[in-house]
């Protein structure tokens, strides 16, 4: 209920100023400040202390949120300039609704100053929220030691005979450490705009802006980071899992239990949040009075959604396949994406004006053309779509748009128009293939995507400039690229570039000395790399100072040696992984590497040994093999003999091999 307070007041404050004025401005600022102090009850107050008002508040905030972006609507389109325009008197009788639950909470909020005061000055989220989590779990590490046969016991009255429902009793004296016990047992793999689910979570923050999850923050943070510092915050109260961390502490992928996945839907439906759809058929007898909705059945028919969705929805995630009229007409094989009909898509989501997340997530849905009825939906912030065809110039009409998710056209070349660096408030672009971003004409007035953070696709190096805030970029190699003397991609001017993929292939010519990273940079993937020399390697990527991860794989090189010096230091460097490489000979020495946990090799067959000295590196945690010849899976596993007959334990080596002919 708090986002529809936050979501109404920056509404107000993206729009008022510049299109609604006098009387009619007076009264919009009275309502963004009723909205803040209904944001600031909810922020400090203790949960469910307003219960009887917090539906009469979201009812009220949400319809005054409707009321201001249709009418922005009809103004930005220039349907009717004079008509359209929103008029004081429209207002008041949601100003005098709103006031009136704001005496209810102020006369609440009077009986509770004092408690008010006194949560005021804490903190949901701060900056130590990791720090906390890292902490909590170092001193829970250390008490569950000593009741390792307790946790052994629990787990199999748990996973064991018999399967009725059962309450395992949890006691004894306080601080011994009976909720760490509880949380072990319940994260125990043993019972976890099977059923756990991995969220990429860039996808996932993206998500919550667009949402209007994610306010800024005062002390200077990106949206981004403010979201991270949300997330780090709901793990170290586990109610969120993170699955994979990066060496750094970044999440990777993270995902919710599946119990309370079923409280949070739940909760979700009584509090009118969302309506999730789970079952069909189903006969709805009455729109549902919210504003998100989430399609999980096998399909859904048009005439159902038209009957659960209200004309001012905001969120609509597509899991399910709708159930249209397709093209063409003859029967589909089921693994085969399924084209929709152009005029029924056209009558289906020209309803929604007030649209801020369209995610249509499922493979077998495709549309045969990006329906041009999409780029009508002026307040979309998130889109993710399958379709054919070219992007039209149309799409720059969504000029809130933050996130841009298409696929469906790989392998095939597809160019963006040149209109969308009109898009200024996009943050992340991705595609499933190779994508061509053009540069802007010169007799252009765009200024550039200043907010830019991920891009997926190839350029010149005459766009940089206009995506100075870049922080993730995968680079494809057009499909149609057979020319050797392609341009250098000097990447130096991405000051702010952490992360770089690249995919080549066999014919394009390009290899390591053709880039020019930029010193911020700290992931490094590059694949189909050709004619290069491993010095090369060595003299380039030893100076990114900040370089964390480094993946080689399928790469031709013009020598099958690569000979480290003893100054070729990796300082920073925690992963290295080389796969599918025709590298047979490997000299290195522990000071070349000081800070790598993890090694990974995967079908490295022609390499015969992993430098004897990798175990001297006192970081090194894990080598992993994955299909390598018998003599470096032998030299991997006399390293790790060698340290544990030093007394060592701490290195392990995973081996892992297909079946050999």
């Amino acid at each position: 209920m708090l986002v529809e307070c936050c979501n109404f007041s920056s509404s107000i404050e993206r729009n008022f100023h510049e299109l609604f004025h006098g009387h009619t401005a007076e009264t919009l600022d009275s309502l963004r400040a009723i909205a803040e102090y209904f944001q600031k009850v909810l922020d400090e107050f203790e949960p469910g202390k307003i219960k009887s008002l917090e539906e009469k508040i979201r009812d009220a905030a949400s319809e005054a949120e409707d009321i201001v972006e249709l009418k922005t609507r009809q103004i930005i389109k220039g349907r009717s300039w004079m008509f359209g325009i929103l008029q004081h008197q429209d207002l008041l009788p949601l100003v005098e609704k709103m006031d009136t639950i704001k005496k209810q909470v102020m006369e609440i909020v009077s009986h509770d100053a004092d408690q008010i005061l006194e949560l005021s000055g804490d903190s949901m989220i701060g900056t130590s929220s990791t720090s906390y989590a890292m902490l909590s779990d170092k001193l829970e590490d250390g008490i569950v030691r000593g009741i390792d046969d307790d946790l052994e016991i629990i787990i199999k009255r748990l996973t064991g005979p018999p399967s009725d429902l059962d309450i395992v009793t949890i006691s004894g004296m306080g601080g011994i450490g009976k909720t760490t016990l509880a949380r072990k047992a319940y994260d125990h793999l043993a019972i976890s705009f099977p059923e756990d689910f991995q969220f990429e979570t860039q996808i996932l923050i993206q998500l919550w802006i667009a949402e209007g999850f994610i306010r800024t923050s005062e002390n200077g943070k990106s949206l981004e980071e403010v979201a991270i510092d949300y997330l780090e915050d709901l793990i170290s109260r586990n109610l969120i899992q993170a699955r994979e961390r990066r060496f750094n502490g970044e999440i990777k992928t993270c995902g919710i239990h599946d119990q309370l996945r079923e409280f949070c839907l739940t909760e979700a439906e009584m509090t009118k949040h969302m309506h999730v759809e789970r079952t069909y058929p189903t006969l709805p007898t009455q729109m549902h009075n919210v504003r998100r909705f989430s399609f999980q059945t096998q399909y859904y028919s048009v005439d159902d959604c038209y009957k659960l969705l209200p004309s001012v929805s905001r969120s609509i995630y597509l899991f399910s396949r709708l159930n249209l009229p397709i093209v063409p007409s003859i029967k589909l094989h089921r693994s085969l994406p399924i084209y929709c009909h152009d005029p029924i898509i056209h009558d289906f989501f020209s309803r929604f004006n007030l649209l801020r997340v369209l995610s249509m997530n499922n493979k077998y849905f495709k549309f045969r053309s990006f329906p041009l009825v999409i780029t009508k939906l002026f307040h979309l912030r998130y889109l993710q779509v399958r379709f054919s065809g070219d992007i039209p110039e149309s799409i720059s009409e969504l000029q809130n748009l933050q996130t841009l998710i298409f696929s469906g056209n790989y392998p095939y070349d597809i160019t963006l128009p040149v209109k969308i660096w009109m898009m200024k408030n996009l943050r992340y672009i991705r595609m499933d293939g190779p994508t061509y971003l053009p540069r802007p004409r010169a007799d252009s007035p765009v200024t550039g995507m200043p907010n830019l953070q991920e891009f997926s696709g190839h350029f010149t190096n005459e766009v940089f400039s206009g995506i100075p805030n870049l922080k993730n970029l995968i680079y494809y190699i057009p499909n149609n690229e057979i020319d050797c003397s392609c341009q250098q991609l000097d990447m130096s001017r991405l000051t702010k570039l952490v992360a770089f993929k690249y995919y080549g292939s066999f014919l394009s010519g390009y290899n390591i000395k053709r880039f020019d990273f930029p010193t911020s940079l700290r992931r490094l993937s590059l694949t189909l790399c050709d004619y290069f020399l491993w010095a090369r390697i060595s003299s380039t990527l030893i100076m990114l100072p900040n370089l964390e991860e480094l993946k080689l794989k399928q790469w031709q090189a013009l020598c099958y040696k690569w000979r480290l010096r003893d100054e070729d230091k990796f300082k920073s460097l925690k992963l290295l992984l080389l796969s599918d490489l025709g590298l047979e000979h490997w000299e290195a020495s522990s000071a070349n590497f000081p800070n790598v946990k993890r090694l990974v090799l995967k079908k490295c067959r022609n390499l015969r040994e992993i430098p004897a000295d990798f175990g001297e590196i006192c970081n090194l945690e894990s080598i992993e093999l994955h299909d390598c010849s018998t003599t470096a899976e032998d030299s991997a596993t006399n390293i790790v003999q060698e340290q544990e007959d030093m007394g060592s334990y701490f290195l392990k080596v995973y081996i892992h091999n297909l079946p050999r002919k």
